[in-house]
C-alpha cells in the first residue's frame, strides 16, 4: 500500500490536491497533508510515505530544507516540488538535492498524475528488486560471500531508508523451532497462513519502531534483521527493548503451539554485515544445548560453559548391563549419566557423532539377545538418522531413550516366546496367590524378570498395570464374600489380600462406584425383593 504526503501552506491547494483527486486510480492508498516542512517531517518519520509533493516557499521550514532532511534520513522517498515562476532557481537546487521533478503553479493535474503514476511504477519495480535482493542476501551471507553481500546490503539500506547517521548495527536471527512439524502437521494452506502470520508479527514488532530491515532463508524457517543505531544511542536500551518485544512475540506464537529461538549479535560498526550475521547465527547454534524458545545474546555466550571444550569419553558399561538384565531402569540410568557428561560439550556435531556411535554400540549389545539381527540394524539406522536431524540435546536424549525402549521390547518379546508365554505364567500366579500379600516385586521375582521392565511389558500386553490387575482379582472375590457371607468388610479386605482396610475401601469404591457396605446392602435388597 503506497502512501503520499502533500505539503503546502495554502489550505486550498493542500486540500484540493488531497481530496479532489482519486489517488487510488494511480495506486496510492493513503494520503496525508501538512502545512509546512516542520509538520511534514514529523509525518515522514511517523508514516514513512513513498512520495512527497511539496511547495517550496512555506513558513517555519521551507520545502528545500524539508527535501534536505528527507533525503538524508530516507533517501528512497520520491519528491515532487511545486514552485512559482520566481522560485525556479530554488527548484534547481531541489534537483541537486535529489528531488525527482518539479511543477510550476498552477499545476496541470493530468500532467502531475501521469508523473505520479510513473513514480508508482518505479517504486513497485524497486520493491520487486528489493525482494530479489533479500532472497539472495541470506545465501550470500551464509556462504561468506562478503563482497557480494555488502554491495547488496548497501543498496538495501538506501531502499529501506536507513538514515545515514545510523552508523552501528546488530543482527537478530529468528528461527522456527521444530520446523519439520509445521511441514508435516498442517496442510499447505494452513501452513502458509501460520508462517505468514508469524512473520508479519515478527516483522512488525522489530521493523515499525526501529530502523531495521529483514530478509529470510530460502526454506523460510529463519528470519534475519539488521537493526541500526548510532554511537550516541544507548545500545543496551535497544537490546532491552528487543527482549521486551520478544516476550510479546512469544505469547502470540504460543497460541499456535509453536516456538521461536532468537539469536542476537554484538553491536558492530555499520557495513560489518557479515560479522553481525555470523555472530547471530552462532547464537542459534547454542539452541542445541539450551533448548527451544530461548533468547540468546552473543555477549552472554562469551563466558558460557558451552564454549569450554570438554572431551567426550565413551563408557556404556551401565547401558550394557541394563540390556543384559532386561532392566529398563538400569538402561535409562546409564543413558542419563552419559547425557549429564556431554551437556557441556562444545560442539553439537561432536555430540551427535558420539550418540550415533552410542546407538550402534547399544544395538550390538541387543543383538546378543535378539537373534534377528537385520531388524536391530534397521532400528540403528533409523534412530541414527533421527539423531542427525535433531535440534536440541533433549531431543537427542528422547531419541536414545525411545531406541532403548524399542530395543528392549523387541529383545524381551523374543524371550517371551521362548519361555512359553511369560505373561500367561504371571497371570496364573496372580490368580492362584492373590490372597497372599503379593506385589509387583513378588510377581516379577516369581518369573525371574526385572520388576520395572516387566511392569512396562505387562501393561503393554494387557492394557493394565500389574497392581491394578491384582486389585481387580481381589475386588471380584470380595464382592462374592460381601454377597454370600456375614464377614465384616475389614475381615474380607484381609482375606482377599489387601494390606489395609482403607486401601481396600478406596479401591472398591473406585472400581465399583459404591462402598463395600453400600454394595452389600444393595445386593441384599435385590435378593430379598422376591421372597
Amino acid at each position: 500500500m503506497l502512501r503520499l504526503l502533500i505539503v503546502d501552506d495554502e489550505k486550498q491547494i493542500r486540500e484540493g490536491l488531497g481530496n479532489t483527486i482519486n489517488w487510488k486510480d494511480v495506486g496510492i492508498e493513503h494520503v496525508y497533508t501538512a502545512a509546512n516542512g516542520y509538520e511534514a517531517f514529523k509525518v515522514v518519520c511517523d508514516k514513512k510515505p513513498h512520495i512527497i509533493i511539496t511547495d517550496i516557499r512555506m513558513p517555519v521550514m521551507d520545502g528545500l530544507e524539508l527535501c534536505q532532511l528527507v533525503k538524508e534520513a530516507y533517501p528512497s522517498i520520491k519528491i515532487i516540488l511545486l514552485s512559482g515562476y520566481s522560485d525556479f532557481s530554488y527548484a534547481k537546487q531541489g534537483i541537486v538535492i535529489g528531488v525527482n521533478n518539479y511543477f510550476t503553479k498552477p499545476v496541470n493535474i493530468e500532467t502531475l498524475l501521469v508523473f505520479v503514476q510513473t513514480l508508482v511504477s518505479d517504486i513497485k519495480r524497486e520493491q520487486i528488486e528489493k525482494n530479489t535482493f533479500k532472497q539472495k542476501i541470506f545465501t550470500y551471507l551464509s556462504m561468506n560471500e562478503e563482497q557480494e553481500s555488502t554491495a547488496i546490503l548497501n543498496q538495501l539500506c538506501l531502499q529501506e531508508n536507513i538514515p545515514r547517521h545510523k552508523n552501528r548495527l546488530f543482527c537478530i536471527m529468528v528461527e522456527f523451532d521444530q520446523y519439520e512439524n509445521l511441514e508435516t502437521d498442517y496442510d499447505k494452506a494452513t501452513r502458509l497462513s501460520i508462517k505468514r502470520t508469524i512473520k508479519k508479527v515478527v516483522c512488525e514488532t522489530f521493523t515499525e519502531p526501529m530502523h531495521s530491515f529483514h530478509f529470510s532463508s530460502q526454506q523460510d524457517n529463519q528470519l534475519a534483521f539488521y537493526v541500526f543505531c548510532n554511537t550516541y544511542d544507548h545500545v543496551q536500551a535497544f537490546k532491552d527493548e528487543v527482549t521486551h518485544r520478544v516476550e510479546e512475540i512469544r505469547s502470540l506464537v504460543e497460541q499456535e503451539q509453536l516456538s521461536l529461538t532468537f539469536g542476537i549479535s554484538k553491536t558492530y560498526s555499520k557495513f560489518n554485515f557479515q560479522k553481525a550475521f555470523l555472530d547471530a547465527k552462532d547464537c542459534l547454534a547454542y539452541k542445541f544445548f539450551m533448548g527451544y524458545g530461548k533468547l540468546i545474546f552473543s555477549e552472554s555466550m562469551d563466558q558460557d560453559p558451552f564454549k569450554t571444550h570438554k572431551k567426550i569419553t565413551l563408557n556404556h558399561d551401565d547401558i550394557a548391563q541394563g540390556i543384559k538384565a532386561l532392566s529398563y531402569e538400569k538402561l535409562i540410568q546409564g543413558v542419563q549419566s552419559l547425557f549429564d557428561a556431554i551437556r557441556t560439550a562444545s560442539d553439537a556435531d561432536e555430540v551427535k557423532g558420539f550418540l550415533t556411535y552410542l546407538i550402534g554400540a547399544i544395538g550390538n549389545e541387543m543383538k546378543t539377545i535378539y537373534k534377528q539381527m537385520h531388524i536391530i540394524d534397521d532400528m540403528v539406522e533409523g534412530y541414527c538418522s533421527k539423531i542427525k536431524q535433531s535440534e536440541t540435546i533433549m531431543d537427542c536424549f528422547n531419541i536414545v531413550e525411545t531406541f532403548c525402549i524399542d530395543g528392549l521390547e523387541k529383545s524381551n518379546h523374543n524371550l517371551i516366546h521362548s519361555n512359553n508365554n511369560l505373561i500367561g505364567i504371571a497371570l496364573d500366579y496372580m490368580h492362584k496367590n492373590y490372597r497372599d500379600h503379593i506385589s509387583i516385586e513378588t510377581v516379577s521375582h516369581y518369573i525371574d524378570r526385572n520388576a520395572n521392565y516387566f511392569c512396562h511389558l505387562f501393561k503393554k500386553e494387557t492394557g493394565v498395570s500389574i497392581q491394578d490387575y491384582i486389585n481387580a482379582i481381589r475386588i471380584k472375590q470380595s464382592k462374592q464374600l460381601l454377597k454370600n457371607t456375614s464377614l465384616m468388610a475389614y475381615e474380607i479386605a484381609d482375606q482377599v489380600g489387601f494390606s489395609s482396610y482403607k486401601y481396600y475401601y478406596n479401591c472398591f469404591k473406585k472400581n465399583v462406584g459404591l462402598t463395600p457396605t453400600q454394595y452389600r446392602n444393595k445386593t441384599f435388597h435385590a435378593d430379598t425383593k422376591y421372597i
